[in-house]
């Protein structure tokens, strides 16, 4: 995971030259949306709970699923926006108020973004 760098600037390209497939973005927002449901879980219920163990599987599984879509991957928030790989993902509208309120669950810990590379 990242810390939130100080500049504002949203990521310029993509590793690949700015192309990232439609499955990756959408592997993104799921994971973004799995992400989301599971910080709510974790403030909710203790880690002995069975809903606490099934958001942590949740996180994992689409996790798993956008790092084996992309080789790796860096999302990064800025402004109201969130990146994949540099490129901008696109929301629904009604995802955007939870879009925000995950950035700034993150912001909370100083972190703008999360990485994940192989080893």
């Amino acid at each position: 995971m990242t810390s939130r760098e100080n500049s504002a600037e949203p990521p310029r390209t993509a590793p690949d030259g700015g192309r990232v497939s439609q499955r990756s973005q959408e592997r993104a927002r799921n994971f973004l949306s799995a992400l989301f449901m599971s910080v709510r879980t974790a403030q909710l219920h203790d880690p002995s709970n069975k809903a606490f163990d099934n958001a942590v599987r949740a996180i994992h599984d689409s996790a798993v699923d956008l790092f084996a879509s992309t080789g790796e991957f860096r999302i990064q928030f800025v402004d109201d926006s969130a990146f994949l790989n540099g490129v901008r993902l696109r929301f629904a509208g009604g995802t955007f108020a939870t879009l925000r309120t995950l950035r700034g669950l993150l912001e909370q810990h100083a972190m703008g973004g999360i990485e994940m590379k192989s080893a």
